[in-house]
């Protein structure tokens, strides 16, 4: 695929995300695919902006390139910048999740601010980030305690469910 067809591509998929097309002709492996190329420019020449539409701070192309991803985590990469990589929105379900979701904040600091697009895909995604420094918390609890092989349960994956994830 050439970079102007994946560009295209892209958006495409972001006027359809806004309501301006009726039909997402493009599958979730030819969306990939197409954000696969465009980063892999962007990386070459470190521009940071693919179009005049799409800005990805070089911390998140990073990320999108080499981090630990999951749908959770892809979900709140693509509410923050518009590029949605898997459509299904899935909050995270397991301390697991939260990690990989947390991780890619942690990677991209300046996004902390900009959760609040991710609350608004749903109720549950709005409890998460409602309680995001909580979830941290308990997060970097079961990291240290792993880290000190203590194998124990904070109550992380209750809160959770309390949440509604």
């Amino acid at each position: 695929m050439e970079l102007q067809t994946a560009i295209e591509i892209l958006e495409y998929h972001q006027e359809w995300r806004l309501g301006k097309r009726e039909d997402m002709i493009h599958e979730p492996k030819e969306l990939t695919e197409a954000l696969d190329i465009v980063l892999s420019e962007v990386k070459k020449f470190r521009l940071g902006a693919v179009s005049s539409r799409f800005f990805i701070p070089e911390s998140a192309q990073e990320w999108l390139l080499k981090g630990d991803r999951g749908i959770s985590s892809e979900t709140i990469f693509g509410a923050i910048t518009g590029l949605v990589i898997d459509s299904s929105k899935y909050p995270p379900a397991d301390p697991s999740d939260f990690y990989r979701c947390y991780k890619l904040i942690k990677a991209v600091p300046e996004w902390k601010s900009e959760l609040h697009k991710v609350a608004e895909l749903s109720k549950t995604w709005k409890n998460v980030i409602d309680n995001w420094d909580k979830l941290s918390e308990l997060l970097e609890e079961q990291i240290e305690w792993r880290d000190k092989g203590i194998s124990a349960s904070n109550g992380m994956y209750d809160f959770m469910k309390e949440l509604g994830c």
